[in-house]
């Protein structure tokens, strides 16, 4: 069976590790942010405004992270 090995020289590609560890949470962030625009599109929404969509877009991006461990601060 093949395998990967990743390695970083630490503590200078902190941030790339992190990352590489994390990327899952990442990747299933995306999965769920689109699913979120996919029912607006499909059932439509209650905004108001391009802002109000904004903001409830960015809300759900940070609870969505924060539900899998993962944040935006984690990227440099």
């Amino acid at each position: 069976m093949p395998t990967i090995t990743l390695k970083f020289d630490l503590p200078e590609d902190k941030c790339a590790a992190d990352i590489a560890f994390h990327a899952m949470g990442f990747a299933l962030t995306c999965l769920n942010l689109d699913n979120e625009l996919r029912k607006y599109q499909k059932y439509g929404h209650k905004f108001t405004s391009a802002s109000e969509a904004i903001d409830k877009i960015r809300s759900s991006l940070h609870d969505i992270l924060d539900g899998r461990g993962v944040s935006l601060d984690m990227i440099e």
